[in-house]
């Protein structure tokens, strides 16, 4: 068993050597590691011993890579968070801070250049409500990027 565990302990190091991971992340990785609810157990009382996992730098770095890189909706990256198994208070507070007009405003604009492109002499606005609905954005939001968009 302690053979083991000091396995299941290099091999969590490891990940965490990666990138950030969550509780339930590092859970489902072990698992599918085959190893024993026990040792399990064991990793995770060591990962809190030693405040391995860090749930707020998780949250931080996916709220960033998901507005400033990807342009994705609060709603997409509150899916994200969740699936990871972050609590949804600590992901409500930090997503209240997005500015949801400013990321869809900059999708639309982005989309409009490339219809523009593929179709001539038509309304690209339905597209454009389309897209940023697939987005996660709400139909508020939309409706306020689209008349800011066509003035």
């Amino acid at each position: 068993m302690q053979k083991d565990f000091e396995k299941a302990k290099k091999y969590v190091l490891w990940l965490f050597g990666k990138k950030d991971y969550s509780e339930n992340e590092i859970v489902m990785k072990l698992k599918q590691k085959n190893y024993d609810e026990k040792i399990i157990k064991k990793i995770l009382s060591f990962i809190k011993e030693y405040n391995i996992i860090d749930e707020n730098r998780i949250i931080n770095s996916t709220i960033e890579k998901h507005t400033k890189y990807n342009l994705q909706s609060p709603y997409i990256i509150r899916k994200k968070l969740l699936q990871k198994g972050i609590n949804k208070d600590k992901i409500e507070e930090k997503l209240k801070d997005i500015d949801e007009f400013e990321i869809a405003y900059q999708i639309a604009l982005k989309k409009k250049g490339k219809l523009l492109k593929n179709k001539e002499n038509c309304d690209i606005k339905p597209y454009l409500y389309k897209y940023l609905s697939t987005k996660g954005f709400n139909y508020d939001i939309i409706e306020e990027v689209i008349n800011k968009i066509f003035k």
